[in-house]
């Protein structure tokens, strides 16, 4: 495989459809060709950063030290590659493209994924912006229709809604969002019990899964919807807490633990243990940095409550965190 193509693909800068195909059926021509493609996309991932210029000497040593011996040379010499175009297409984050068509009908779909540790900006062709968060998947069309603007999202995601006659629907696993003009904040993973959607500004109408009209929302609201009982609920909030990961902020206020860790883990793309089951209630205050090292995260959780963690590495995949509750003295 051109080792040019496979880093452009996964850098999101391979735009020629029958390329991204070749690289797509490349992948899964054997099992060789997916552990290569994983460990470039591991050191994508982590050789990003958040801010300013990417030092390609420095990352190229740093992940020379994390590759298992048995791969260096093979993977060595595709991250010199990497670090070319690394550099070529630093940014304040990187963003990755996971981008294949599909035919629905007459309407040509495309689907975009923002993979662990990551944040992905999209537009789409009616001018509306999207910020994609971690492990998040969004279905679009390339063109959309006249009578309706239509997306399918799984994840988290903030929206900027060019205004237009013709409204916007945002579809999840469980009810939908309709708009004309707006700004919101969208979070549906599957995993999570609760659907929250928080309203910047504009206007913003709930919908069932069978496109009833549930309520509506106001700017700085949040409406939850529980995906277990199917209650509905809306609340003032500080929306800055909701959309700040865009900007590389995560903010947390009095949160308890159980709901901090998912969001670091897609952060982070690191796995988290829960050695003890108790210290999920405990509440923290705390706002992260996408260019703060983990590390610093955890000692500050060790310092400020009553846990205490263990790293442990793992060569092939996400590290992992263990989580305890401190023992007394």
């Amino acid at each position: 495989m051109n080792q040019e193509k496979l880093i452009k693909y996964i850098t999101g800068n391979l735009t020629n459809p029958k390329e991204r195909e070749e690289i797509v059926s490349w992948i899964n021509d054997s099992k060789e060709n997916k552990q290569t493609f994983s460990e470039l996309k591991n050191i994508h991932a982590l050789s990003r950063k958040p801010q300013g210029k990417t030092d390609v000497e420095l990352e190229y040593l740093q992940f020379q030290k994390q590759l298992p011996q048995q791969n260096k040379t093979r993977i060595l010499h595709l991250l010199k590659y990497a670090a070319v175009f690394l550099l070529a297409f630093a940014s304040s984050w990187f963003i990755q493209y996971n981008l294949n068509n599909k035919d629905i009908g007459e309407v040509a779909m495309n689907e975009l994924t923002a993979p662990s540790g990551q944040i992905c900006e999209l537009k789409l062709s009616d001018g509306t912006k999207v910020w994609l968060n971690s492990e998040s998947t969004i279905s679009y069309p390339a063109n959309f229709d006249k009578s309706q603007r239509s997306v399918h999202l799984t994840g988290e995601a903030f929206f900027e809604v060019n205004k237009q006659n013709r409204p916007f629907v945002v579809s999840t696993q469980t009810m939908h969002v309709k708009v004309l003009g707006t700004s919101f904040n969208l979070e549906a993973y599957p995993e999570n019990r609760f659907v929250k959607t928080v309203l910047i500004e504009g206007r913003v109408e709930i919908q069932s899964q069978d496109q009833e009209k549930l309520t509506e929302i106001k700017p700085g609201e949040l409406a939850l919807l529980d995906t277990q009982t199917h209650e509905l609920s809306t609340s003032p909030v500080n929306t800055q807490a909701y959309s700040s990961w865009k900007e590389g902020v995560l903010s947390f206020s009095k949160e308890p633990l159980e709901t901090i860790i998912p969001k670091l883990e897609r952060w982070y793309n690191v796995q988290f243990v829960f050695k003890d089951q108790a210290i999920k209630k405990d509440e923290f205050t705390i706002t992260v940095l996408k260019q703060t090292p983990i590390e610093q995260i955890l000692q500050f959780l060790q310092f400020s409550g009553d846990i205490t963690y263990e790293v442990v590495e793992n060569p092939t995949g996400k590290n992992k965190i263990e989580l305890s509750k401190k023992k007394s003295l």
